[in-house]
Formats: structure tokens, C-alpha cells, sequence
């Protein structure tokens, strides 16, 4: 899906066709997570085109292209703030705002940036947490007079894994860099916030989990189990008979509760109930549906259990 997503820089001329993305991720999407009053503030029917041009060029965004047609755009400034990043409501579930999202990253890695930051929306928030990013403080601002809540959110690359600042890939004064073919390239150890997101989300059974945030935390389970049952094999604590030792059976305890909750959030992400989780007690056949469904992607837009997070904006 992604391969027919098109991320290039912003051209002059392309403010208007711009402003209804703005528009339709507002009208279409926002409302769900915000009044009418809200929704009108923000995004006005008699907006000044000419002031809304001047943003656009100030913020020099990069665009998402989808059979010819812009379908989102983003922006990347060089202090790391994402002032805009918004996707067409009329294209929800198509997987724009993950390639957005993952474009800013290889620009940021491209640029030397070690740490994003964004006033995100209620309706973006979980497209940004999937990312890594966490909530660094509620912010309440105002437009037309009208409250309209979203939170300072923030993405910091650990300094252990930071890029080389020597050589950054040249970039021309007054040109974006170009968009790299990669279909992702996060900085290294980027995917572990999969697992910490999924942690973070201990106990929680309602909403959405798209794969990436299953598969990886699955991954790094099995890695730390893997781990400690060899340090359990090294301490003579390791039992044959259960397959797991003493540090092993810890883990699997202490993760029993973000499993199951992951693995239902997992499910709803595909329009199913939870309840289909009881397929693994059903031997050998149960696993492999059960496989079938976690290998299934999101469920295009909204759906009972929540927004799709793979549709989200700031």
C-alpha cells in the first residue's frame, strides 16, 4: 500500500488543494474528538486564503500524493517541531499518516534532528504515541475564542544510539531534501517504543492496536525470554519439564495482563470482538486463526472499537 504513496516536497500553488486536506481531516475526522463550535474555530468556511498561503510557504511542508491527488501533508521545521500534519478525511485507513510520519523520521535522521516535538490533537495523539512520542503537558489554546484542546508531545532519540553529526547528507540552501525510496527507515531502536507503547497500555482492553504494535511487542517478549532462560540455565533454575525457569515464569506472569490486552486491542483493530481470543484454547487450530487475524491489517476507518490509528493528524 504504501508503494502508491508519494511523499515530495510542497510546490507553490498547491495552498488551495492543501487547505482542503486541512479542511476534510477536521470537518470529517476531528469531530469525533471535538465539538461543532471547536471543529467551525478551527477550521473555518471563510478562512483568509491569502494568510493561509503565506503559512504554507513559511512551514514549506512535505505532501502525500495518492493516484495523483494530495492527500496529506506534514511539515518538519530545523529546530524538530511539526507544525502541521494533517490527512484528508475522504482517505482514512490508507495508511498516510504512518508514510507521512515515517518520511519525517528519515528526515529527521537525514538532518542530524535527535528530537521531535508537536502540539498534537486529540484525534492525532495515537498515531504520535505508536511513534514514540509521550505527552509532555496539556495545552489549552484558543482560536476565535474557542478552547480547543491538544497536548505538547515530544520524541527524543536515546543518546546511546544518536546519528553522526560529521557528515549529514548534503542539502542545498533553499531545497528540501529529497524523499528517500526506503518504505521505512526510523532511527535505530525506534521500534521498542512498540513494546513500551504496548506496556504503557497495561491493563488497557479498550481501543485499537494496528500490527506494528502487536508484532513488536511480541518480538521483544520472546527476545527477553529467550534471554533470561538462558540466565536461567546459567543459574541451574531452568525446568525442562515446563520449558521455562524461574526468571522465565516471572516474566510470563508479570506480562501475562498486557498480553491478553494487546492481543484483544489487536483484534478490535480488525473489526472483531475480543472474545475471539478464546480461540487459543483450541489446540493447533485456534493458534493458526488466531494468526491469520493478528496478520490481517487495520480495519479502514473508524470502526466500534475506535479511530483507526493508522489515520490520524496533529
Amino acid at each position: 500500500m504504501y508503494t502508491s504513496i508519494n511523499i515530495r516536497p510542497y510546490q507553490p500553488g498547491e495552498e488551495s488543494a492543501l487547505y482542503a486536506v486541512h479542511y476534510s481531516a477536521i470537518h470529517l475526522v476531528a469531530r469525533r474528538d471535538y465539538t461543532a463550535e471547536q471543529i467551525r474555530a478551527w477550521a473555518p468556511y471563510d478562512t483568509n486564503m491569502c494568510q493561509w498561503a503565506n503559512r504554507i510557504r513559511a512551514i514549506n511542508p512535505f505532501v502525500a500524493e495518492l493516484a495523483g491527488e494530495l492527500v496529506g501533508y506534514a511539515d518538519l521545521q530545523s529546530s524538530g517541531y511539526i507544525d502541521h500534519f494533517f490527512v484528508s478525511g475522504k482517505h482514512p485507513g490508507q495508511g498516510i499518516g504512518t508514510r507521512l510520519m515515517q518520511h519525517l523520521f528519515q528526515e529527521a535522521k537525514a538532518r542530524g534532528i535527535t528530537e521531535l516535538t508537536s502540539n498534537v490533537s486529540r484525534t492525532a495523539q495515537p498515531l504520535f504515541e505508536g511513534f514514540g512520542f509521550e505527552v509532555v503537558e496539556q495545552h489549552l489554546p484558543e482560536r476565535r475564542g474557542v478552547v480547543i484542546p491538544n497536548a505538547l508531545m515530544r520524541w527524543s532519540l536515546p543518546l546511546d544510539i544518536a546519528p553522526e553529526h560529521d557528515a549529514p547528507r548534503a542539502e542545498q540552501p533553499g531545497q528540501r531534501l529529497a524523499p528517500t525510496p526506503e518504505p521505512f527507515d526510523t532511527p535505530n531502536g525506534a521500534h521498542m517504543h512498540w513494546f513500551l507503547l504496548a506496556l504503557k497500555k497495561y491493563a488497557t482492553f479498550s481501543g485499537r492496536a494496528r500490527r506494528s504494535e502487536y508484532w513488536y511487542f511480541v518480538l521483544f517478549y520472546l527476545l527477553i525470554f529467550f534471554a533470561l532462560s538462558v540466565i536461567d540455565g546459567i543459574m541451574g533454575s531452568f525446568s525442562a519439564a515446563s520449558g521455562m525457569g524461574f526468571l522465565g515464569g516471572l516474566l510470563t506472569l508479570g506480562l501475562l495482563l498486557p498480553s491478553i490486552a494487546v492481543g484483544v486491542r489487536r483484534l478490535h483493530d480488525t473489526g472483531r470482538s475480543g472474545w475471539w481470543l478464546l480461540l487459543a484454547f483450541i489446540p493447533i487450530v485456534g493458534a493458526i486463526v488466531l494468526l491469520v487475524f493478528f496478520a490481517q491489517d487495520s480495519a479502514a476507518g473508524d470502526n466500534a472499537h475506535g479511530p483507526s490509528p493508522k489515520n490520524s493528524f496533529a
